[in-house]
């Protein structure tokens, strides 16, 4: 993995200008985690889920929100044109 070495300055130029160049896809349906206990091993089955994290007590998986979901989230990616370094990029969700 390639990581720039620059200012703080140098960077946050540089990832506006990625970002300005970006594509923004917004998922239209909400996202929630929903948890499975760590002992039993990786989910199966949840092919619509979009992230696996897991700690020493449970899986938690971010899949779209059933009627059962409790907080939810609106889920977005950024597609990056290609030959732009994007290192140092990291985005987040908000809740909805």
């Amino acid at each position: 993995m390639y990581v720039s070495i620059e200012s703080p300055a140098e960077t946050d130029a540089r990832l506006r200008k990625v970002i300005a160049r970006a594509s923004l896809q917004w998922r239209s349906e909400p996202f929630a985690f929903y948890e499975f206990p760590a002992a039993a091993g990786p989910p199966q089955g949840l092919a619509d889920a979009v992230a696996f994290v897991r700690d020493a007590e449970v899986w938690s998986v971010l899949r779209p929100a059933g009627s059962d979901a409790g907080e939810t989230f609106g889920l977005f990616s950024f597609h990056f044109e290609e030959g732009l370094d994007n290192s140092g990029f990291v985005a987040g969700w908000r809740r909805i």
